[in-house]
Order: C-alpha cells, then structure tokens, then sequence
C-alpha cells in the first residue's frame, strides 16, 4: 500500500510500533513487532562490561544483551565497544536503565538512548517522517524527501470538537450538558451526550478533532465524566478501541524569566487530536505544524504540544541518530574553567545603542536575516567543534575571546540549522510569488523563525542536549562584531546611527541615498544578508519612565509603505484590555495620516481627543464588560500569595467556585467598583466596573504613546477632566 505517513506509536501492551497510512479516504492501521528498541551502556573497561553483562543476566526485565560498537560522541569517528541492552518489554525500558544506572553508583556508567520517543526511533530506523508519502512493500520506506520545499499533503477530514457544562465556571466535577461536534449538536441527559459523540465520531470518521482547550478542559473532562457514569470503556475517540484517559497533571515551568503553565497531552491512536491552543498550531496552523513534525520527525500530535526548542533539539537527535550516533541519556558537560577576567569578557549578550528619544523623519531600518543561525552556521558553531584538538592554535579565532572551530569537519549544530535557513527565505520569496499559497508559505517561514530563534538560545541552557556556554558566548561575540563593522560601514557611506539591537540597525541617511546598495555592500562584506525593512515617513523611540533613557525595544513609526510598525506599547501587550487597544489604535491611526514629525506634532490634539472619545465612553457606560478583562499569567498558587492584590482576589474566588489555577496559568477579570475585582466569567450584566482605575489606565496608554512630547500620565488626567 502507498500513502502518506499520517500517525506511528507504540503499543506497550502488544510491545509493538503501530503506524496508519492515509491513502485516499482511507486510513489504514499497520503493525511493526520486529521493532525492539534497546538502550547502550559504556564503560572504559571491557571487564567491566562483561561483569555487568553478567550481573544484568539473571533479571527478569531484560531479554537479551550483546556487546557492540557505537559511536558515542557527536563529530568522534572511532566506535566504542557497548553493551547493548535490550528490555523484555516497550514499558520495561526506562525502569532497565535505571536499575543499570544504580548499579553503576549514578557514576560508573554511561547510557545512551534512554530517553528518545519510540515514535522518533521507529521512524529514523525506517527512513521514514510524519507526513511523508510511503510505502508498506517490502518494508515501510519512502522516496520522498525530508527537505523538499514543495511537498503535497493528503486531503485530512477535520471536525471541531467542543464541551459545554452549563457554568460559567467549568469544574472538573461539572456534568455535561452539551456537545458540539462540527454541524452536530448533542444535548440530553449527559450519560446519553457522550455515549452518541462516540457514534458520530465514528461515523463522521475525522482524521482530525480540533478543539479550543482540548489538553486543559475538553479531553479530560470527557474522560473523567464517563468515567464517573460507569462508561469510560465506550468514550473511544481514537481509531482503536482504546478509551480516552485524563491524563497526568500539567506542570508549571520556567521559560526566559516567565513562568508557564503546560496541561496533560490528550493524544488519540490513530487520529489526530489538534489543540488550537497550543503555539505551534496557533503560529503556524496546520501547514506549519506539518512542516515542523516532517523536520523533527515526530508526530504530528506531539509536535504540536512542544516548544520550538524542543522542535530544534528533536531535529538534532534525528541527524545525530541518522549520523549512527548514540544519545547521551544524562549530559554532564561542566562549563570550561575561566579566570574573573575571560568571565567578564565571555559572559555578555549582544550589542545595544541607545536609542535617541523622540521622533525621527526618513530613517531606514536593516535587518540581518537569521543573524544567529548564520553565525553557526558560518563560522561552523557546534559543541564538539569549538576549542577542539586537532585545530588547537587555528588562527581563525572567536572575536574578544578566543576561543577556535574546527577546519577539518562540520558540526552537528550548523548540519541542522544550514537547511532551516534555506527553507526560510525560500518560503519567504515563495509567498511573495504563489499568491494562492502565500499564507501556507508564511506559517512555515514563521515557525521556522522562532526555531532558529530559540536554536540560539538552547546553545546556552544547561540542561539541552547539545548545549555548552561557550558556544552561546561565542554566537554573542561575533554578533556583538558584525554589529560594530556594519555601523562603522554605515558612517563611512553617510549614514549616521540612531539605534542598534543585536541585529537590526536605525539609520539616519546623512547624504546617503541608495539603501539597497548599501545593503548588499554589507552583505558581501559580512557574509550575512542584511535586508531593508523599511524607510519611515517618521519614527518614535520612546524614553524609559524610571530614568529617561531610551527603552531598547518600544518604539512606533510609520513606513513610506503607510504601513505602522509598533514595539513594546500597550497595543502589543497580551495582558491589555481591549479598551486600551483600541485607544491607542485610534490615537495612531491619527498619526497614521502625518508625513512628517512636523504634521505628526499637529495632529497630537487630535489624537488625545481620539482618546478622550474613549473615556468619555467608559465614563457613560458605553463600555462593554468584555473590553475591560484583564488577563494576567499567575506566579505563584493562591496558597503562596503574601500580599492581596488583584491576582490573589481572582484566585480566591475561582477557589471559592471549586477551581485550583496553578503556576503559568491565566487569571481573567474585571476591575470593578469598591477597588476590588471580579472573574470575567462571574461576572453579572448589571455589574459596574471601577471607573477611575481604568481611567487612569487610559492615561497610561496616551502617556506610553505622547510621553516624549511632554504629555506624562498626571498631563492627560488633566487634559480628559
């Protein structure tokens, strides 16, 4: 049979790999029981692995074990001899592992290949990925190729998928009331509502259920209510007779200096359960999120409850794999010995001018296209390539610290990322020339960018598996210098700088005239590509309120294009009330019909009376209740608050409802009147918000815009009484 890979998992009860085929309207099930995975155990000694080989012998977890050679460091050709482990069963494996890393006092040994998912090793050893057009005869393969540009995908049924409790509140004890699946409305005593979505399920046959909030409400609900009734046997979802379980707990965890929150995957067999929720979907819709599990060759299921520097890793553990390296299971790779001094000089991040505060006529923007990407890629980035022997003494040498790459072989890091940059501005070019399929090019070209993105960021966490610091310190030093040789290029071709972050460039032309010239002048000189964002009829770079400076990232300006770009404001924060977004909209769209800062000066009244329509219609009750939630992500659980504010207040009264928020979740509310607040989804209609709070939150957002003309929040307040 041919058709495109569209699931593979495994069955611990069967201790097989299960993967379906999507060809035509069918989806057909397929069952590999030759697949057995094992893990490897390193010892210098050969001794010492035979003693372990026959200390392992008499447990009864394991089936079989023999010696073998692998290559057990990414860029190192020479084989080790290792002791092949193979468990008795899919669901023995990490229990095995354990027991042998104990054995060894956490110490002696070395594991490889714990921890990867089945679904990843299935497919690696098959040469096969989510998505790909396969065969089953003789074996599962295909022809297609991982990193094509152009690929077509199967026609996939899709319905959406939601639950309905009666509450405004949904607990987890809370009896159904009604379903909706795609056109089909279920209501009805609640027993009879999940017994008939079972049967439409199977009837409509999806290959895939959307849902809004699948993983945090929809699934386990479902699960826990049929399993209250007695049911949970007939709640089968997938395309198995398997019932749809709860799942874990969720867990909160920390992400760049943010606490999130990440619910339990509700994952169905042999169809796909697609959270809209989640970023993936959300940034890339199911195009993206295609593309993202071909490259990481994972499911599509699990590759869209992942972040994308698990993505990023996922691809560099299938290279490593196809390369015929091992995995290490618990990397513990210290940080290189440095004195005070390389300490100082090594741990900075990336370069930073000052922005001049106020506004700016005819200033270009430039960009370099995936700076970080192409610096590892370049300059040949990668753990097992920096500082390595057989360069030692190169006189290419990291700018500031000097530190070497390799010259003889290319790194892990930069065979992953060289491609993604590619496939990156081909889909960007693609979607300036394929109208049709432009927003399908666009979510692929915008996934690939948080990857690369976060590729960088991952060089210099602890705990990533082909992390090491000085790779990190590395990519910021040769950015910090491509930044000083472009701006110092930009003054001797008659530009002067206004602003600079880590890869984008202000520029006041000062004589010069040809901006795509310049443009291409660095990137031949650099060897990145730097690209013109823009010119701008005018531009605002806004002050920092505690001191004055210019903040290093908040600005507006509007492009020759008509086309505003906005950083840092209220209107581009996740946490403002729709009524604040829509002031500032307002107060630029006046600004959107000035030429120059001499016009944009003169339309400032206009654009404060923008905002004073906006407090007079909150001040006479124009405003809807659903313009002024404020959502905020929580810290801490209620237990932990040591002060009563606004989150504490909303927490307490989810809690009072039977609801628990843990770590990274969000609060919804309204600040209403008697300086407290109340739960947007508790709210009554004739509930009256807090009228001067959310006035002085409207100051805020007219000061966040006019503050470097002189309009600080206390101004407006007077100028809106």
């Amino acid at each position: 049979m041919r058709g495109w890979l569209l699931d593979a998992y495994p069955d611990n009860g069967a201790d097989s790999m299960v993967y379906w085929l999507k060809s035509g309207e069918r989806a057909v099930r397929f069952e590999d029981r030759d697949f057995k995975p094992c893990f490897f155990v390193h010892h210098p000694s050969a001794s010492e692995l035979a003693g372990l080989k026959k200390r392992l012998s008499i447990l009864d977890m394991i089936d079989r074990m023999e010696v073998e050679e692998k290559r057990l460091e990414i860029g190192d050709g020479s084989p080790r001899k290792v002791l092949a482990v193979y468990p008795r069963s899919y669901s023995e494996l990490n229990e095995c592992a354990a027991t042998v890393d104990s054995l060894g006092g956490y110490y002696d040994y070395r594991l490889y290949d714990v921890d990867l998912r089945y679904s990843q090793r299935f497919m690696v050893s098959h040469g096969v990925f989510p998505m790909a057009m396969a065969d089953t005869e003789p074996d599962l393969r295909t022809r297609d190729g991982q990193y094509r540009i152009n690929y077509r995908l199967p026609a996939l049924r899709a319905v959406d998928l939601a639950v309905r409790t009666g509450r405004k509140i949904r607990r987890p004890e809370d009896p159904i009331t009604g379903i909706t699946l795609g056109d089909i409305a279920l209501e009805g005593r609640e027993e009879d509502i999940i017994r008939e979505l079972a049967s439409a399920v199977r009837s409509l046959d999806p290959d895939i259920i959307f849902t809004a909030a699948g993983d945090s409400f929809e699934m386990p609900h479902l699960a826990r209510r049929a399993e209250s009734l007695g049911i949970r046997e007939g709640l089968q979802l997938g395309r198995e007779p398997h019932p749809l379980a709860a799942g874990r707990n969720g867990r909160s965890y920390f992400s760049y200096g943010n606490i999130l929150y990440k619910p339990p995957a509700s994952i169905l067999r042999g169809r796909l359960h697609i959270d809209r929720s989640s970023f993936i979907f959300s940034e890339g819709g199911l195009e993206g999120l295609a593309d993202m599990s071909r490259l990481a060759c994972l499911p599509l299921q699990t590759t869209s409850r992942i972040s994308p520097g698990s993505a990023i890793t996922a691809m560099q553990v299938q290279l490593a794999m196809r390369q015929g390296c091992a995995i290490i299971w618990k990397k513990n790779r210290p940080e290189d010995f440095k004195t005070a001094e390389e300490l100082i000089l090594a741990d900075r991040g990336g370069m930073i001018f000052e922005p001049e505060v106020g506004i700016h006529d005819g200033i270009v923007e430039v960009d370099f296209v995936s700076m970080y990407p192409n610096i590892m890629v370049n300059y040949n980035i990668s753990p097992e390539t920096l500082n390595c022997e057989c360069c030692a003494g190169s006189v290419r040498k990291v700018p500031e610290l000097g530190y070497w790459t390799c010259k003889k072989r290319v790194g892990l890091i930069p065979k992953v990322v060289e491609p993604l940059v590619k496939r990156r501005l081909a889909y960007k070019a693609l979607a300036k020339t394929d109208p049709a399929n432009a927003e399908a090019y666009r979510h692929r070209a915008g996934l690939l960018k948080w990857t690369l993105v976060t590729c960088f960021g991952y060089t210099g966490y602890k705990n990533a598996r082909f992390g090491r610091i000085e790779c990190h310190e590395s990519i910021n030093a040769y950015g910090r210098d491509i930044l000083i040789q472009t701006m110092h290029l930009a003054e001797k071709f008659g530009y002067d700088v206004l602003h600079g972050i880590i890869d984008s460039l202000w520029l006041r032309p000062n004589g010069a005239r040809d901006h795509d010239w310049f443009c291409r002048y660095v990137t031949r000189a650099i060897g990145i590509p730097l690209e013109l964002e823009g010119k701008y009829r005018w531009l605002v770079f806004l002050p920092n309120k505690a001191n004055g400076a210019g903040a290093l990232n908040r600005y507006y300006g509007l492009f020759d294009t008509g086309e505003l770009k906005v950083r840092g404001i209220f209107l581009r924060k996740g946490d403002t009330p729709e009524l604040l977004r829509k002031a500032q909209k307002d107060m630029l769209d006046v600004f959107s019909r000035a030429d120059n800062s001499g016009e944009f000066r003169t339309r400032i009244p206009e654009a404060i009376a923008a905002l004073k329509n906006h407090a007079d219609r909150l001040k006479s009750g124009g405003c809807s209740l659903d313009e002024l939630i404020i959502s905020k992500r929580i810290s801490r659980e209620l237990a932990d608050y040591r002060q009563h504010n606004d989150q504490s207040e909303a927490l307490r009264q989810l809690h009072a409802e039977g609801l628990s928020m843990l770590p990274g979740q969000k609060v919804r509310y309204v600040l209403t009147e008697g300086h407290t607040v109340r739960v947007a989804d508790l709210l009554e209609e004739n509930e009256a918000c807090d009228v001067p709070r959310y006035m002085g939150l409207l100051c805020r957002a007219g000061e966040d815009l006019l503050l470097p003309f002189g309009y600080s929040e206390e101004k407006i307040k007077d100028i809106l009484k």
